[in-house]
């Protein structure tokens, strides 16, 4: 779905006289739906790098290239800066030859010459009005910061308070929703204590997908906790320039999707734990039926080695169980031998 721009306000016609239709799709602003794109593209470029089936990777590889076909046509250009963070979060996280993909915007700024990367330089011109908006914004944001600095004008209620700062549009019938910066946005409305436990949980997201990827966890998890840290950092540099958590659509997805991520990990370590506590009990309650002696040696990169001798156990249901309930733990400072 793509809005004709002589009906619309997303875009400034003198300024792209040749821009005449964005796509939005179902989310009613393209910005929107730049949001959810980034934030899909981020999961599924971690599925697509870490499948090894080639059937599935084709099959992420044209659900990718239709998302980001669909990414370029919202002309969003905060979500064409936080693509630039996905491939970022590729170089810092994944693979450092990641970068060079940066060589290629020099290239395709220099050959190509269209509205796309018209609309991509206006955001350094400062002659675009929605550029000169949001900083007249953000100017309106800072001072109703310093006057409610603690406690905010109110949670939802920036469109309220913007009138009395209102230091751009001049006119009562224009409604200001958020101040177009997530930051500002969230400091204005629930003040520094509240903005501030905000951003923590926000940017948690981020730091527990890390963990998970960088843990000792499944493929799949591992896979998607990439992708919930490409996703952070993708929505982080585009809610710069807006707010696309204040849509109930985007944010519902947002964490939503962070919460998978997230829950991904929580669920392998309690199913492990489930099996041991299960098995230890058993274990336990045998023990005055086993005599062994035993040694515990471990590897040089960490990983215990077990070497039994002269083992005798009368219940043969205590071998399996007891190995069970140790294929997930780490060993490497425990000495149950």
């Amino acid at each position: 779905m793509a809005a004709d721009m002589t009906a619309q306000s997303w875009v400034d016609p003198e300024r792209f006289p040749l821009l005449r239709r964005r796509m939005y799709s179902t989310l009613e602003n393209p910005n929107l739906l730049g949001a959810y794109a980034v934030m899909i593209i981020s999961i599924l470029t971690a599925f697509f790098l870490r499948e090894r089936q080639k059937r599935r990777k084709w099959a992420f590889a044209i659900i990718l290239f239709v998302l980001l076909l669909c990414l370029a046509l919202t002309y969003s250009r905060g979500a064409w800066l936080s693509l630039a963070a996905i491939v970022l979060g590729l170089t810092l996280f994944y693979d450092k030859r990641f970068g060079f993909l940066f060589f290629l915007i020099p290239l395709v700024l220099f050959f190509y010459h269209g509205q796309m990367v018209e609309r991509f330089l206006s955001l350094f011109s400062g002659e675009d009005t929605s550029v000169g908006l949001r900083f007249a914004l953000w100017e309106s944001t800072i001072a109703m910061i310093e006057e409610h600095p603690l406690l905010g004008v109110g949670w939802g209620s920036y469109y309220l308070a913007y009138p009395d700062y209102n230091f751009f549009i001049q006119d009562e019938h224009v409604l200001i929703f958020h101040a177009h910066n997530m930051y500002l946005n969230m400091l204005a409305e629930v003040g520094i204590v509240g903005g501030a436990a905000f951003l923590l949980t926000f940017f948690a997201q981020g730091f527990l997908c890390w963990k998970l990827y960088r843990g000792k966890a499944s493929l799949f998890t591992r896979t998607m906790g990439l992708g919930g840290l490409l996703m952070v950092m993708a929505i982080a540099v585009i809610s710069m320039s807006d707010h696309v958590l204040f849509g109930r659509s985007i944010s519902f997805c947002f964490w939503s999707l962070s919460a998978l991520c997230v829950e991904a990990g929580t669920g392998e370590q309690l199913s492990g734990e489930s099996v041991k506590g299960a098995a230890m009990p058993e274990a336990m309650h045998r023990s005055s039926q086993i005599t062994f002696a035993g040694s515990l040696r471990v590897r040089p990169c960490g990983t215990p080695m077990y070497h039994f001798h002269n083992l005798h156990c009368e219940d043969h249901r205590f071998h399996s169980l007891w190995a069970l309930s140790h294929i997930n733990d780490d060993l490497s400072n425990r000495n149950y031998l």
